[in-house]
């Protein structure tokens, strides 16, 4: 179930990937937002500096999609891999 339809307003960023995680309560209306890509580049930038960097990003849920725009969003190069359709293959296992 989602929340999206209950919510008065959606901060862009949300809007564009579809999906909520924090929800306020701004003037009397209830505002979904989405953290997980903001959240993401802000620990990056703790440690690396990502301009001029390009960026692997793994994964194909819901936070990936939020990173990804993110980083385009701030112009960083990124390339998404969806990881349920290549990861199997690279699994190593010990015999």
């Amino acid at each position: 179930m989602t929340v999206i339809p209950f919510l008065d307003a959606i901060e862009d960023g949300a809007r564009k990937i579809n999906a909520v995680n924090t929800l306020l309560h701004e003037e009397n209306r209830l505002v979904g937002y989405n953290t997980d890509g903001c959240g993401a580049l802000e620990a990056l930038e703790e440690k690396v500096d990502l301009k001029g960097k390009r960026v692997l990003l793994l994964g194909a849920g819901g936070a990936a999609r939020a990173i990804g725009f993110s980083l385009e969003n701030e112009k960083i190069v990124s390339s998404l891999f969806p990881t349920e359709r290549w990861i199997g293959p690279l699994v190593w296992q010990k015999n």
